[in-house]
């Protein structure tokens, strides 16, 4: 009996360490451009996540219950009067240190994404080279050189939504030539992780397949390897976004007339990126697509926020596209644990925006818009390894 015994805890004793060896080992692979392909990533924004208690509220491992397999997750970085680049919240990295451990405790990859303050059509370093030093600075020193070894981080997203100052003057040439000029600096310190390029227009990078800036990315990014372009989806704002830059309240799909069953194949914002990825034979992951969950139902009895979702992810699929919905219990009118029903009872509309938000109460998991993705998540098979031991 002893000697069985003995047996038990040498076999233990083995297994124990064959765990401990493989955990190690997968914790030193890094996710590569090429897993992207396939659609082999599904999963949420997270948004800005500065302070533990957001980062609590945001619940991981309810994410990776789900089925999701990635979550994208943002810091805000602004500057003073000297082009000096800092955490716009004293609390950022601390709270991003905290965000990575939560997320390789519960097997879920992050993608880390910087959000450069002022942003978007504010965008203020074009044709500044003190601010575009140190935004490469940045990424460089407080970031790469920090996280260098974090295989749970699958890819850097360098800019959140880079887009043309029309009080400037912007050439697709300057935003290709800086972001070569920050994947390097970025390589020089951490030369593994895949890096995401967003796409300046959503004709990705200045519609490449029928215009001269071909030349341009063939000079700064084309043979740059492990990187992966990122258009974002919010075609047609007529649906998407109703009730914010749109005031009409309309369904999804229209039985005739401009919005019809599978608009994305026929119109540039979701087919030019298509073009793009067959003549580079690129990897596309699409950071952020979302429909107000207010939208009305359309004339199949389906909520249009549901049914958009649907057709734009079975788009997206069609193409081998990865992506990652926006957003998991930022604003109520894209969280998709809010039920579209809500409103019905609850809400009146005034220029398609409703009266009232569903309070974090009305969230469940019978939302149908949330069932949808939990049915699509059934497809993930690539998860951060510590989810299984």
């Amino acid at each position: 009996m002893k000697i069985q015994q003995r047996a038990s805890i040498k076999i233990l004793i083995i297994f124990a360490s064959i765990v401990i060896y493989s955990t190690a080992s997968a914790q030193t692979k890094f996710v590569v451009a090429d897993d992207f392909r396939s659609s082999q990533f599904r999963g949420f924004n997270i948004s800005v996540v500065e302070t533990y208690s957001v980062l609590k509220g945001k619940n991981l491992s309810k994410i990776r219950a789900s089925g999701a397999n990635h979550a994208r997750a943002w810091i805000q970085v602004t500057h003073d009067a000297y082009n000096r680049y800092f955490f716009e919240s004293p609390t950022a990295l601390k709270t991003l240190d905290s965000t990575i451990k939560e997320a390789a405790k519960v097997g879920l990859y992050l993608i880390l994404t910087v959000e450069f303050l002022p942003k978007q059509g504010a965008d203020d370093w074009w044709g500044n080279a003190a601010r575009k030093s140190n935004m490469i600075k940045f990424w460089r020193d407080s970031l790469a050189t920090r996280y260098k070894s974090k295989t749970v981080i699958a890819a850097y997203d360098l800019m959140n939504e880079p887009r043309v100052n029309s009080k400037l003057y912007c050439t697709v040439k300057e935003y290709m030539e800086f972001t070569r000029d920050m994947i390097i600096a970025v390589r020089a310190v951490d030369p593994n992780h895949t890096i995401v390029v967003e796409v300046l227009e959503n004709q990705m990078l200045g519609d490449l397949s029928i215009r001269a800036d071909s030349a341009v990315f063939n000079r700064t990014l084309r043979y740059i390897k492990n990187l992966v372009y990122s258009p974002h989806g919010y075609s047609p704002l007529a649906i998407t976004h109703q009730g914010l830059s749109a005031t009409t309240r309309r369904a999804y799909p229209e039985s005739s007339g401009t919005y019809m069953a599978n608009y994305f194949k026929n119109v540039t914002y979701w087919n030019e990126p298509a073009k793009f990825q067959n003549k580079y034979n690129v990897p596309i992951w699409v950071g952020e697509f979302a429909c107000v969950n207010w939208a009305p139902k359309n004339s199949y009895g389906q909520w249009t926020s549901t049914r958009w979702t649907q057709d734009v992810i079975n788009y997206m699929e069609s193409l081998g596209w990865s992506w990652a919905s926006h957003a998991w219990r930022e604003y109520e009118g894209w969280d998709i644990e809010m039920p579209s029903s809500w409103y019905v009872t609850n809400a009146t509309f005034y220029y398609a925006k409703p009266s009232k938000l569903p309070p974090s109460s009305a969230r469940t998991d019978t939302a149908p818009t949330f069932a949808l993705f939990r049915q699509y998540f059934t497809r993930n098979k690539k998860f951060y390894l510590p989810y299984y031991l």
